[in-house]
């Protein structure tokens, strides 16, 4: 069985919230990753960064769960965004065209720029 590793934390006075994820992201974790995504579609931020660095994997059933997590969050005027991804991971990123719907930033510090620029 698969382990997924999530930890969260959030930044001060830029309200973002920055969660690392490491593991692989299949049928069998998908609900624990769902888990965090809604508890932070229900709190206040000016954006979420998922931090890949540590993902060895992303099946499509986890694809579709951040596609719809990214939606929910658009609509509380945030965003969601990715950062880190390996290679296998940013590929199929690309093949499947997420990156029209979710961007990605090589580095957490790129993303958290661009989440500060956005206006409010």
């Amino acid at each position: 069985m698969a382990e997924l590793k999530i930890s969260m934390s959030e930044e001060m006075p830029s309200n973002i919230i920055i969660v690392n994820i490491g593991g692989i992201i299949d049928a069998s974790t998908v609900p624990e990753l769902e888990k965090v995504l809604t508890s932070i579609i229900d709190r206040e931020s000016n954006g979420v960064i998922l931090n890949f660095s540590s993902v060895d994997y992303i099946s499509t059933g986890g694809w579709s769960s951040l596609i719809k997590s990214s939606q929910e969050i658009d609509e509380k005027g945030s965003q969601i965004v990715l950062t880190n991804m390996i290679p296998n991971v940013s590929e199929n990123y690309y093949l499947l065209e997420f990156d029209k719907i979710i961007k990605s930033f090589e580095t957490v510090k790129d993303a958290r720029q661009a989440l500060d620029s956005v206006d409010k």
